[in-house]
């Protein structure tokens, strides 16, 4: 294989997101693996000025070519991102109709355009809708209708894309239960750079002023935050724990307390680092997610992990290395935090051992990255 097209919905560090940050990773490694890559993006313009060479190698950027294809804007309307999405990627075929390609590896709905026309092309697509949240459950009523209206274009890649990437968990039976054709869904996990994975020695020895939680995400109401909220408010006074919020949490939600920190977004990879260093037990409740990065960079940096049960969470995620949670996360939380609490020094340190081992095992860039083309290659059309 020698060249490849990556459709994608904006690329880090450009545009900041679970996907995109997975854009950025598998460019990076397709190039270090020797294959050329054409990234098709777009970027905010706030970001128009970012230099590549602060975040690719000139090795790297010797195989990687990016190309900007504007995302486009309409007026609001219910479905306007939808529409969007659909001009996008048509824009996108559009550009990439007459290059030759081993394969292109469609990120997101980038390959909704491109389903019926496929027979014009002489390459091989594959197709990665990441956390399918559309058909995870939903929390409120605006949630549902904005679930019904992405499934419009994820059923229809779904249903007709030769090839279905998932990330795994329960991912897989999502595609399935939804019309994927038989034998089309390749399991490929998430990754991340073994610069992050830590020595075990490094582990820091629990605090005395009590454990210390973690959050990493931005507010949105999918993620769980306000059940997480609720518990800290109900428990922190009466617990000996400490628990740092990373990224832009509106100043009305916050929780006015001495050990509730909220540090707004943390851009910088090391003071990002470092937090995660400082903290024992990564807190991810969401109501959906595909395989979050942010657990993956939690785990390498030696914490144990609370997460709800969504997307692929269980193939990071267990009673080893952290806590699962099922059903009511208000209740989950209480739970689970309280367990962790009482847990003595030994324990913790177990499941922090677990999380850096599982990582370097089965979730590095180097081994996914292979497993990546190893698929690609076997895809039959």
């Amino acid at each position: 294989m020698k060249k490849i097209a990556l459709l994608t919905n904006g690329v880090f560090p450009f545009v900041v997101g679970g996907m995109q940050k997975h854009s950025y990773a598998l460019a990076k490694n397709f190039a270090n693996s020797k294959i050329n890559v054409d990234v098709y993006h777009f970027r905010k313009e706030e970001n128009k000025t970012i230099a590549l060479n602060q975040y690719f190698s000139d090795e790297e950027l010797r195989r990687i070519n990016f190309i900007e294809i504007t995302f486009p804007v309409f007026r609001h309307f219910i479905g306007h991102y939808i529409y969007a999405s659909f001009c996008y990627s048509k824009a996108l075929y559009e550009n990439v109709i007459n290059k030759d390609y081993d394969c292109i590896y469609a990120q997101g709905f980038t390959s909704w355009y491109f389903l019926k026309r496929e027979a014009s092309l002489k390459v091989k697509l594959i197709t990665n809708l990441h956390g399918l949240e559309m058909y995870q459950p939903s929390i409120n009523l605006k949630n549902k209708l904005e679930q019904c209206l992405l499934k419009i274009p994820a059923k229809k890649i779904i249903q007709n894309s030769k090839a279905n990437i998932s990330l795994g968990g329960k991912l897989t039976s999502i595609l399935y239960t939804n019309g994927a054709p038989e034998n089309s869904v390749i399991e490929l996990p998430n990754g991340i750079d073994d610069s992050w994975i830590i020595d075990e020695n490094a582990i820091a020895a629990l605090n005395q002023e009590g454990l210390k939680f973690l959050f990493v995400g931005r507010y949105e109401r999918r993620k769980g935050i306000e059940e997480l909220l609720e518990v800290i408010e109900r428990t922190i006074s009466n617990e000996n724990y400490e628990i740092s919020f990373i990224g832009p949490i509106p100043k009305n939600k916050q929780i006015d307390h001495p050990r509730v920190m909220f540090k707004g977004l943390i851009a910088d990879v090391d003071l990002l680092k470092n937090e995660f260093l400082n903290a024992d037990i990564l807190v991810c409740p969401s109501y959906s997610e595909g395989m979050p990065t942010v657990i993956l960079e939690a785990m390498a940096s030696g914490c144990a992990i609370i997460a709800t049960n969504v997307g692929a969470v269980s193939t990071m995620v267990d009673d080893q290395n952290g806590w699962l949670i099922e059903g009511d996360i208000k209740i989950g939380l209480d739970r689970v935090i309280t367990e962790a609490l009482h847990l003595d020094e030994k324990e913790l340190r177990d499941k922090k051992l677990v999380s850096i081992n599982r990582v370097s095992e089965k979730f590095t860039w180097e081994r996914v990255i292979k497993q990546t083309i190893e698929a690609i290659y076997h895809i039959k059309y």
